[in-house]
């Protein structure tokens, strides 16, 4: 949840930014690099994707919080470019081509379901949502019948 208030944030600045209607003057991409912090930090402690993953987009954050200080930035200026690019590209090339472990994806969802069904407290989804889920669940299950 942070890491998207922080994305929506960059993006915020960004488009706000050059109509001087930001009160701070912070460049966007420093709320960028703090959301790959947490994304690396996220991939790296998961099971669902390889952990030098994670270190990429570690490299990325840190690559796009130089732009803190804007001394800084402009003198790593390509360099910074270059670990965001390199991290941010792998894993969407990762994603479209491997994408996640398949098998730790299903037993971690699995162990929240049955987590969910023994907690008294735990959130139904109704609706829209539980239809839009059963008739995945019934996709899934394949053609029945004749």
């Amino acid at each position: 949840m942070s890491a998207t208030f922080l994305s929506l944030t960059g993006c915020v600045v960004g488009v706000l930014g050059p109509f001087h209607l930001v009160p701070f003057h912070i460049h966007s991409l420093v709320f960028f690099g703090f959301y790959c912090l947490l994304i690396g930090i996220l991939i790296f402690k998961s099971n669902f994707l390889p952990k030098f993953l994670g270190g990429l987009m570690v490299a990325a954050g840190l690559g796009w919080l130089t732009f803190v200080s804007r001394p800084l930035a402009a003198s790593l200026s390509p360099y910074h470019y270059v670990a965001g690019g390199i991290g941010e590209g792998i894993l969407t090339l990762w994603l479209l081509f491997m994408g996640v472990a398949a098998a730790h994806w299903n037993g971690q969802s699995s162990n929240r379901s049955a987590v969910a069904r023994s907690s008294r407290s735990s959130i139904r989804p109704s609706g829209f949502i539980r239809s839009f889920m059963l008739e995945g669940t019934k996709a899934a299950a394949g053609p029945t019948g004749s």
